[in-house]
């Protein structure tokens, strides 16, 4: 059976989002994780994804959806929610800062954590600062790196700045 998700059990609201994200998950996703109920597989989650985009606002939005359709299998709420904003404000600065031609990205469930990378194959270094303050009053810029600190539980930067690392715990219910 193609795809990445198994029901054997009634479509529920979170079957729905595994559809969605089974349709948006290209072949590059790998790994799995399943419950049960029963002894019956219920789901089969992919534990990493990965493709490359070209460097483009379409793109970008593209590879936000899949990152935010995968981390959904692991995320639920306002976390699946900050996450993805979290990866839409480093995908916008890769574009409008970056320069690259192309973008690398991963993303993988390890360890009770969703962790994205997003990695310039060419582009402009860059060097975030150290702290992050809320930008002032009226500021143009500076609230994505503001946001993503908000949001994530850890927010890196490699490689002169062309490679981003984004985790996120998995909230334990």
């Amino acid at each position: 059976m193609a795809g990445f998700f198994f029901l054997s059990d009634k479509a529920s609201h979170e079957a729905s989002h595994a559809l969605a994200a089974a349709a948006l998950l290209p072949k590059q996703s790998t790994g799995r994780r399943s419950q049960s109920k029963g002894g019956k597989i219920i789901d089969v989650v992919p534990l990493q994804y990965r493709e490359t985009f070209t460097c483009s606002p379409t793109e970008a939005r593209r590879a936000r959806k899949a990152i935010a359709a995968f981390a959904r299998g692991w995320l639920k709420g306002v976390d699946a929610t900050d996450f993805e904003s979290a990866v839409g404000e480093a995908l916008a600065n890769a574009i409008s800062h970056g320069n690259c031609r192309c973008l690398n990205v991963t993303c993988d469930f390890v360890g009770q954590r969703v962790v994205a990378e997003i990695e310039q194959q060419d582009g402009a270094p860059f060097q975030p600062p150290s702290v992050s303050t809320r930008p002032a009053a009226g500021s143009i810029g500076g609230y994505g790196l503001f946001i993503m600190r908000s949001v994530l539980d850890a927010l890196e930067y490699a490689e002169n700045g062309r490679r981003v690392r984004l985790e996120k715990r998995i909230a334990i219910a």
